[in-house]
């Protein structure tokens, strides 16, 4: 092995550990940030990179402008959720998600919007210097109404009426049209006669980063317009040096997202790691024209985030109205749920990039429906479902790569019954690169070997691995699950600290397999820099992933040991072949 196969192999370890001490440090510093606090406790909010939009100083015709401590709070709940409407405003102050709770062993449930400045589905009208995007926090009214739906009524000094409307789903079992995550929402102005319906945003409201994002890779808003997806996230509001210079930028004070000529936008949502609040009003009042303005959030508890003022300037009604209605979902990221949703909003799923530039969504997609498959046949086995949906996943998966394995194994055979005499070639032509091609290519022929025949089984699985890989980083569906010893499968499988390190079974047993697999797979045995990749991919591979949701690394454990599996079922059925021919 030369020196400079070695200085490669410690650079690449040493940057491992830095990972990895990394990560753990962020992880400890994330979760810190969001220790649940005493409300006496809270620290005064951190001043907005921006300035806060102006708040329209009027004085409505009727009821009388409320601050936001004497503002009446509505309540409308079904099954999953529990929806706050203020009064001040007409607006959705927050949406507690009732089946899902913020930590394993908390009884709080996640709550959309919570510590935002600004309600959610909050309207915005031009301000009359500057035309900006201004919010209305008039009092509204309570109207009596006997269709199932909440009624407001507010009006602005100049006679502009405005009514809104809210419905919540009682199915708890729906699904598309009719999933209970749906808040069903109707926003109508009316302008004294003679005067045109002003422009109007509504505002998307914001989440509270997830403990598990620490780099907030999935803080965002996304829109669609029925063809493209844009995104804007919590890094275009933060200054950023780039990556050895190269990108680097200064924070963004707003994000104008706007569709392509011709197109309106379908949807524009808001997003974390595990949950969407996704806004798609009805096709007849989308219009032609639309806009989305992206801004930065400073939460009451310091933290930061980002929500959209989303406007679409739809048909006007013959008596001067324009109404905008549709539909709210607030809920998990669950492939399920999301593909049932029309106009393509399972699009708010956010699956990471490899390489940063190949898209793998569509595996993460078909994994997930596969898994979701799975865990209906497995849902009775109680709390360890999800674990159990995870092995039967790798089972069928490896059954479907069984025969791209066995191809595998089979050339790596081949290969190591000629290292003797390629190593005789390799020192026979040192000098002459061209000879040796040509030889070695010979003894290939002659022997039947394929030298590209166990890298072909390789690049087929790796679509594999990173279709699980990102969609892991944010499926709800393994967040606060348990298996085994593991608490929370979306999370490290941490079980103790030693100091600031945390202690991570599955990785570990993850490089025990995979040590124990590459024992078994037959090698050269005489290529030292092979040698030496092989080591480095050991120690490296249980470092990457010691950091990532448990699920993956469960996944890829039992990976291991079902190849090892395979490896010994080969090597066993060619030897009772060799004794039978004896």
């Amino acid at each position: 092995m030369d020196r400079k196969n070695l200085t490669l192999g410690i650079l690449c370890l040493v940057g491992a550990f830095g990972l990895l001490f990394w990560n753990s440090h962020s992880v400890e510093q994330t979760k810190a940030a969001h220790v649940t606090q005493p409300a006496s406790a809270v620290a005064a909010p951190v001043a907005p990179a921006v300035a806060p939009l102006p708040v329209a100083t009027v004085t409505p015709s009727v009821g009388e402008e409320q601050p936001s401590s004497k503002a009446t709070i509505l309540a409308l709940q079904n099954d999953v959720l529990n929806v706050q409407i203020t009064t001040r405003g007409g607006s959705l102050d927050t949406a507690a998600l009732k089946q899902h709770r913020t930590a394993v062993g908390s009884k709080e449930s996640v709550t959309f919007n919570n510590l935002a400045p600004d309600a959610a589905l909050e309207l915005y009208l031009p301000d009359s210097a500057t035309a900006k995007p201004t919010p209305i926090r008039i009092a509204f009214r309570s109207i009596a109404s006997s269709d199932g739906w909440t009624r407001l009524e507010g009006a602005l000094p100049d006679g502009t009426r405005i009514e809104r409307s809210y419905r919540l789903r009682s199915e708890s079992l729906g699904r598309g049209d009719k999933d209970p995550h749906g808040v069903e929402f109707s926003v109508r102005i009316t302008p004294p006669a003679g005067k045109p319906v002003p422009k109007f945003w509504i505002s998307t409201g914001t989440w509270q980063p997830e403990i598990a994002d620490v780099t907030h890779t999935f803080q965002s808003v996304l829109v669609s317009d029925g063809v493209d997806i844009a995104h804007s996230g919590l890094s275009d509001f933060t200054d950023s040096s780039g990556f050895l210079g190269l990108f680097a930028h200064k924070a963004f004070a707003e994000s104008l997202l706007v569709p392509a000529a011709g197109r309106s936008h379908a949807w524009v949502a808001s997003a974390n790691q595990y949950f969407v609040a996704s806004l798609c009003p009805d096709v007849s009042v989308r219009g032609q024209r639309s806009e989305a303005l992206v801004l930065p959030v400073v939460l009451s508890d310091g933290a930061r985030s980002v929500r959209a003022l989303a406007s679409w300037e739809g048909p006007v009604a013959a008596d001067g109205s324009r109404t905008l209605g549709g539909v709210l979902y607030i809920g998990p990221k669950e492939y399920g749920r999301l593909s049932a949703l029309s106009d393509g909003q399972v699009d708010t799923l956010q699956f990471v990039k490899l390489l940063g530039f190949i898209g793998i969504g569509w595996m993460a997609k078909l994994l997930l429906a596969i898994l979701g498959g799975v865990h209906w046949l497995v849902a009775g086995t109680g709390a360890w479902a999800w674990g159990f949906s995870i092995l039967l996943l790798t089972l069928l998966l490896k059954l479907v790569t069984w025969p791209l394995t066995t191809a595998q194994l089979r050339a790596s055979k081949n290969m190591a019954k000629v290292a003797g005499p390629m190593k005789a070639l390799q020192e026979k032509y040192k000098k002459d690169p061209e000879r040796l091609q040509k030889e070695m290519l010979k003894l290939y022929k002659e022997h039947g070997v394929n030298p590209l025949a166990g890298c072909f089984p390789i690049l087929v699985q790796m679509p594999i691995f990173f279709g699980l890989y990102s969609a892991f980083q944010n499926a709800p569906e393994m967040r606060l699950q348990a298996f085994l010893w593991i608490t929370d499968l979306a999370g490290p499988d941490t079980i103790a600290h030693l100091g600031s390190i945390p202690v991570n079974p599955m990785p570990l047993l993850m490089g025990i397999t995979m040590w124990m697999s590459m024992r078994m797979t037959p090698t050269t045995g005489t290529d030292e820099t092979q040698k030496m990749v092989m080591t480095i991919m050991l120690m490296m591979f249980p470092l990457i992933c010691y950091t990532m949701p448990a699920a993956l690394t469960l996944y890829w454990t039992f990976q291991n040991v079902l190849q090892i599996g395979q490896t010994w079922m080969i090597q066993r059925r060619d030897k009772l072949t060799v004794a039978t021919k004896a």
